[in-house]
């Protein structure tokens, strides 16, 4: 009886834990941060709340959180496909991040909710920067952008990002901390992979671009050079210096034939003779 009790009850613990990750890795996260803000630079987070406890209206944060997309999963693949419309996050995973806080839970809200300004996006009907134009942003320290769909268009996304960035930095004239939550399981060191491979891939393209940009200058140069001969020879050669030479021609050709014509002519002599009379000679 125990022996048919025990294979149920391992195949039952089996799947109890395959649930538990499962659950676990739908809700552990991974936050990608860039501190801009000086006070904040060589501070040590311990949470991504740890960093949004410290906003403050002079030093805001800025937050894009992916509940079912998978940003970095998707920038891997645009760069495999040698794509170049995702500079903004590309150049952001590559250079700006300054802190990675990995396994985190959902992100939890700051305890001072009203200076959190929360933005739900389904689809990306208009930029961010659309979204924040009308909206009074120098009562806030948060500005989160909540998305919720599975699937994106990557460089709908890079633009979203990048023109509410650029927005509120240049609208507020102050540095701006970016947090970028995602449940993406890929590792930083592939994207950086494809991003490289990608700029070598657009570099040898760029150089076969420059080049045959180069032969077709000096085809134009040549052309115009051609060009330029052929006015220079229009200009000389006019209409009438182009009549001068026909008729000097004809004038020619008219003595060449009369000279001809005077040398082919034979002159008798002996017409040239006085006539004797005979007559006359006999008396």
């Amino acid at each position: 009886m125990l022996g048919n009790i025990l294979p149920t009850l391992f195949v039952l613990f089996t799947q109890l834990v395959s649930i538990i990750l499962a659950k676990n890795a739908n809700t552990n996260s991974t936050s990608y941060i860039s501190i801009r803000t000086k006070d904040k630079i060589n501070y040590r987070l311990s949470s991504t709340l740890d960093l949004l406890n410290h906003a403050t209206l002079d030093q805001p944060v800025i937050v894009f959180e992916f509940e079912k997309f998978k940003i970095i999963d998707s920038l891997i693949n645009n760069n495999n496909q040698d794509e170049t419309n995702v500079q903004f996050l590309d150049q952001f995973f590559e250079n700006h991040i300054t802190n990675i806080l990995n396994n985190e839970s959902n992100l939890e809200r700051p305890s001072f909710d009203a200076q959190l300004a929360l933005f739900d996006i389904k689809d990306i009907a208009q930029s961010g920067s659309s979204i924040l134009y009308d909206y009074p942003v120098e009562d806030y320290s948060i500005f989160w952008f909540k998305f919720q769909k599975k699937n994106y268009e990557i460089s709908k996304i890079n633009d979203f990002i990048e023109s509410a960035y650029i927005f509120l930095e240049e609208y507020l004239n102050i540095n701006i901390d970016i947090l970028i939550n995602t449940k993406d399981i890929v590792s930083l060191e592939e994207l950086d992979t494809a991003i490289t491979k990608n700029k070598e891939n657009n570099y040898y393209e760029d150089s076969d671009s420059d080049n045959n940009m180069n032969d077709k200058t000096k085809q134009k140069e040549e052309n115009q050079d051609n060009t330029q001969n052929d006015d220079g020879l229009s200009k000389i050669w006019t209409e009438g210096l182009i009549m001068c030479l026909i008729v000097s021609f004809l004038l020619l050709g008219i003595l060449i034939v009369a000279l001809s014509w005077i040398m082919s002519i034979e002159i008798s002599y002996t017409a040239l003779e006085k006539p004797t009379n005979p007559i006359k000679k006999t008396q």
